[in-house]
């Protein structure tokens, strides 16, 4: 008996030991429960970020795309308006110069007037007559000849004028639609 009471009590300390053994694994196992539950728990965070990671990546693009093309269209402008500037230069040049020419003309007008008042004067009094009359006829058709060219001068910067207002507006409108595209 005393052999068989020993052997009882190895087994149970045998089972006590194991028992104990099998509380640690279970409470081992537990633990690498929850810390593969925490585990996974990051993994879906992580994905979760890398989803929204992937959006913004996705939006970012989009933006620059959208951002390359209003570059594209501004260039474009650019170029348009350089064209336009240019253009507008070159017909401000005979504008420029019908300008000059017409203050040229009033100069000479206005000396063809001072020199008329003289001959004027002079054929109120009838002492030189028929030279002085001769010299009055052709300064008035010098005259003429000069309010003829000043009138041309006024008309062709008029009519610059108009040209130039016509393509600033078709250039505007030109511009109002690039803008609105």
């Amino acid at each position: 008996r005393e052999a068989w009471n020993e052997e009882l009590r190895q087994v149970r300390q045998s089972l006590d030991r194991q028992t104990e053994a099998w509380a640690q694994r279970a409470d081992q196992t537990a633990e690498d429960a929850q810390a593969l539950a925490a585990t996974k728990e990051q993994l879906v965070k992580a994905e979760v970020e890398i989803a929204h990671g992937k959006e913004r990546l996705q939006v970012q693009i989009e933006q620059n795309q959208q951002l390359q093309e209003e570059i594209k269209h501004l260039e474009a402008n650019r170029e348009a308006a350089r064209d336009e500037l240019a253009q507008l230069r070159g017909q401000f040049g005979p504008l420029a110069e019908s300008a000059a020419e017409a203050a040229r003309l009033r100069g000479e007008l206005s000396a063809a007037q001072v020199e008329l008042d003289r001959l004027r004067e002079q054929v109120a009094h009838p002492a030189e007559g028929a030279e002085l009359q001769q010299q009055l006829c052709d300064i008035q058709a010098q005259r003429q000849q000069l309010e003829g060219e000043l009138e041309a001068a006024r008309q062709r910067a008029a009519d610059l004028g108009e040209s130039l207002a016509e393509q600033q507006r078709t250039a505007a409108a030109e511009r109002d639609a690039w803008s609105e595209e």
